[in-house]
């Protein structure tokens, strides 16, 4: 007796590793720290921005830090737009339709907290920001020089660090390590599936345009090619002939 599997599972099982993680991460509204080679992590950012985006229909928006990034910088970096046209977020985490589609969040108007944190290098923050960063955790809010900012009802907050190998690499404040429920280790080798598929979108399309000029120029007829070719040779022929003599015809009287 042939077995079933319901649209949601055959979704499960075709999630790669990072999607699986940020899947983990929504169901038990819990977050977690995501981890890759340094050579890495830049793409490892990038991808996990178009999963919450694409895969999940989150809002998402990425906080690059330093040792010089301040109280307000961490805080504006959480916030989204005022002013955004995308799609409402999905009650069964996966986004509806293409996955090629515009990234998706709801409308707002005003700024708010995105769904979605990547907190690039949130080992590298002084101290301060990291704390802040345990007390949106906490609380799920964060102060403003204006206001303050609630986080939604849907809100992960993942750190993407370096690390060589899983297990070793820098960590954030000890605090601060203590609150995520969930670490992930990325090899780069097991690949970028949203990036490479962002990849081989774009290659298509510009292999159609190529494709399309190609077919236009075929289809040009050799008689209009020629055809460009007349006037320039008219003027070849008209000058040529401009600067030959006229003829006079010369009439004898009779004698």
């Amino acid at each position: 007796m042939a077995s079933t599997t319901s649209p949601i599972v055959s979704k499960i099982l075709h999630l790669s590793d990072l999607e699986l993680a940020l899947l983990l991460c929504l169901i038990s509204r819990e977050h977690g720290i995501i981890t890759t080679p340094s050579a890495s992590l830049s793409l490892l950012t990038t991808e996990l921005c178009l999963v919450a985006t694409r895969t999940f229909g989150l809002t998402c928006s990425i906080v690059d830090c330093t040792p010089s990034t301040t109280l307000d910088d961490f805080a504006s970096a959480l916030l989204l737009p005022p002013k955004s046209t995308q799609q409402p977020q999905q009650p069964d985490y996966f986004a509806h339709g293409p996955r090629r589609s515009v990234h998706a969040s709801p409308l707002l108007s005003s700024s708010q907290i995105a769904n979605c944190i990547l907190a690039k290098n949130l080992n590298l923050a002084p101290k301060s920001v990291q704390i802040q960063a345990l007390e949106l955790l906490r609380t799920r809010r964060i102060f403003t020089r204006t206001s303050v900012q609630t986080a939604p009802k849907q809100f992960i907050f993942i750190p993407v660090l370096e690390a060589e190998a899983p297990g070793k690499g820098e960590r954030v404040t000890p605090h601060l390590n203590d609150f995520f429920s969930l670490a992930h280790w990325h090899d780069p080798d097991q690949g970028f599936v949203n990036i490479d598929e962002e990849d081989e979108v774009e290659r298509g399309s510009a292999e159609s345009v190529n494709r399309r000029n190609d077919s236009n120029s075929a289809l040009v007829p050799e008689s209009v090619r020629l055809a460009s070719q007349i006037p320039l040779e008219s003027k070849v022929l008209t000058g040529r002939a401009g600067n030959q003599p006229s003829r006079t015809t010369q009439s004898t009287s009779p004698s």
